[in-house]
């Protein structure tokens, strides 16, 4: 955690120094303030300052003081504050080509970057309904929930249109979990009522599913996951080319699972299509990360 302590005025804060900091009463917040500078309303520097000011409960004065040696204290402390929030993007520095004039600088970008998989949206009250979400690390969705949940966050990256955000709600957020007889979204009757619910769930809320889901993703590219005492590393089940950002561009559905849905149907490992459908994600993952190995054993 960061802390914030001013003496003078008995002040000290802690606030988040990651994503899996975040307290549930500000998901919806920091989701709206990275929503707009996904889609370009703001700056990046922008985004920082108003994350940290939701994050410590401030609420700024309309005069600020002019930038001048005497407000040098003032504005490096604000920069400060914003530099503790950097673990929101991932910053990335590119230098001109050959030698740099006087006048040149570097030049910064920063990007989204989802690091976390812990559930920050774990439930949604749309009007008198309460539906409710996948389990951190997408513990307990199915393989059918995957991959259209996956096809949908391709096509919002190389869209922007939030019909897609309203999708993905609709695919992972029920009314019910574990009992449900529509588990997985699968029938189109279903599908819609999750839609039109969605469409009065919050933009922040909606945005930080979509970054819940890359960042569950982005771990289980990276991550080594334990699993009945054995570190597993599902990495080698997903392309290589493929980047963790939220400002990943790729079609969706990268790991290829309307392919992986049929093989497993027809080889009959989990039943037919209806019940493979309605497997667990990791009994499948496992399943494809037995099957890696068993090729690259007899290569």
């Amino acid at each position: 955690m960061n802390k914030l302590t001013i003496p003078a005025r008995n002040i000290e804060v802690d606030y988040p120094s990651a994503w899996d900091e975040i307290p549930q009463k500000h998901a919806q917040r920091i989701g709206e303030i990275l929503h707009l500078a996904y889609t370009g309303k703001i700056d990046y520097d922008m985004a920082r300052k108003l994350a940290v000011d939701t994050f410590i409960n401030r609420v700024n004065k309309p005069n600020k003081p002019n930038f001048d040696e005497k407000s040098l204290s003032y504005w490096g402390n604000e920069a400060k504050l914003a530099d503790s929030v950097n673990f929101l993007f991932e910053i990335s520095v590119t230098k001109p080509k050959g030698k740099m004039k006087d006048e040149e600088h570097p030049f910064e970008t920063a990007s989204i970057n989802p690091k976390f998989c812990t559930q920050l949206v774990p439930s949604v009250k749309v009007q008198w309904r309460r539906y409710y979400g996948p389990k951190d690390l997408l513990e307990d969705i199915t393989i059918f929930e995957f991959k259209e949940a996956s096809w949908r966050i391709g096509k919002y990256a190389q869209t922007l249109d939030d019909s897609y955000l309203d999708e993905l709600f609709a695919v992972l957020y029920r009314k019910n979990r574990g009992n449900d007889s529509n588990s997985g979204r699968n029938n189109t009757k279903s599908l819609e009522k999750g839609i039109k619910a969605a469409r009065r769930v919050p933009i922040g809320v909606k945005f930080m599913i979509y970054l819940f889901f890359l960042g569950c993703m982005n771990y289980m590219r990276e991550e080594p996951i334990e699993i009945d005492g054995k570190e597993i590393n599902f990495g080698c089940l997903f392309p290589k080319t493929s980047k963790k950002g939220a400002d990943n561009k790729s079609s969706g559905d990268d790991t290829g699972m309307a392919g992986i849905l049929f093989q497993m149907a027809e080889s009959g490992v989990f039943g037919n299509m209806e019940q493979t459908s309605k497997v667990s994600m990791w009994d499948v993952f496992l399943r494809l990360y037995q099957i890696h190995h068993q090729i690259k054993e007899m290569k």
